[in-house]
């Protein structure tokens, strides 16, 4: 005699594909792009991803942040344009343009604002922490300009061709800061990239900038 199975009525509510409810069906374009964007988001969680992940995102973090604050700084030069001469706002774009370049150089120094404990903003949220070496020890402000030198170089070579729109020849300036600025971006990836090269290939992931000032990144 037959196995006789006997359907459990489904409840009010009750979702497709779960007990008491109808089968689930093939899934839908819109299931298919919200697994998506659930596996996007648990693979962007800090725990869930690797250190090299980690390190990569907690640089893009820094680096956006300090080149907002020194765009956002310009702001109140450029609505003086009008008002300053040319050459004082220049100069004054390619301050800032070097205090960017400081402020990569120190973003790892050892200070302590508010919850950031000898961390960058970026190493706080991606909860890593560069130290000295294999005994771990605390970095110096040295350390962090000797490992951050190749990340901030494009800062100091920008200010460098602001510099030049002091120049009175405006037409061959235009020119040259043209083809420097595009040389720049060229450069600026090679430099990046070579970082990051350098991390991957290396047994303990230390990137060139590590191995120059003998530090190396661990999760907190």
């Amino acid at each position: 005699m037959g196995k006789i199975e006997v359907q459990t009525p489904r409840r009010p509510g009750t979702p497709p594909g779960a007990p008491g409810g109808p089968p689930k069906g093939p899934a839908t374009p819109a299931d298919k792009a919200e697994e998506l964007k659930n596996k996007v988001i648990n693979a962007m969680e800090p725990e869930n991803m690797s250190i090299p992940a980690k390190r990569l995102m907690a640089t893009f973090i820094d680096l956006v942040m300090i080149g907002c604050l020194v765009a956002f700084l310009h702001i109140p030069i450029m609505a003086l344009v009008a008002v300053l001469p040319a050459f004082i706002i220049s100069l004054i774009s390619t301050l800032l343009l070097i205090g960017g370049g400081v402020l990569v150089l120190l973003k790892d120094a050892p200070y302590q604002i508010a919850v950031l404990d000898k961390q960058s903003i970026g190493k706080k949220v991606m909860k890593l922490r560069v130290v000295k070496g294999a005994g771990q020890g605390p970095i110096t402000t040295a350390d962090s300009m000797s490992r951050n030198f190749l990340l901030a170089l494009p800062n100091f070579l920008s200010a460098g061709i602001s510099l030049l729109t002091l120049i009175p020849i405006k037409l061959l300036v235009g020119v040259v800061v043209w083809i420097l600025g595009s040389g720049l971006l060229i450069v600026t990836l090679a430099l990046y990239g070579f970082e990051i090269f350098t991390m991957f290939k290396d047994l303990e992931g230390r990137r060139w900038g590590d191995q120059k000032a003998g530090t190396m990144v661990v999760l907190e």
